[in-house]
């Protein structure tokens, strides 16, 4: 006869070994190769995600780096006078003059 499939569980996907209502054959090989098939499938959309998310923001951090690089190398002193130049007048933060230097490697990189 014809052969129905009947899966254990909530929509086919619970814990339980599927099996036939009526006629047929099933191995379990069967079962482990849409099983793996499954596995891969949720592999490379999380693997499609992190690539997504990584190449949205690297971008502009390897931009900024590039930028930061070519700038302390064509015009050291505006640069330094920049990064370590101070933001708030004479106050200080743990005993530090509060810089865009001091904020990004003491505050934001701990």
């Amino acid at each position: 006869g014809v052969a129905k499939e009947h899966r254990g569980g909530c929509g086919g996907h619970g814990g339980g070994h599927a099996g036939f209502v009526e006629g047929g054959s099933h191995s379990a090989a069967t079962d482990d190769t849409e099983n793996s098939n499954g596995a891969l499938a949720r592999f490379r959309e999380t693997r499609d995600r992190v690539v997504k998310v990584v190449q949205k923001y690297s971008l502009p951090l390897i931009s900024g780096v590039f930028l930061a690089m070519l700038w302390a190398n064509v015009d050291e002193h505006s640069y330094h006078d920049f990064n370590d130049g101070t933001l708030m007048g004479e106050h200080t933060i743990f005993g530090h003059t509060v810089s865009l230097h001091f904020l990004v490697n003491d505050i934001f990189m701990c």
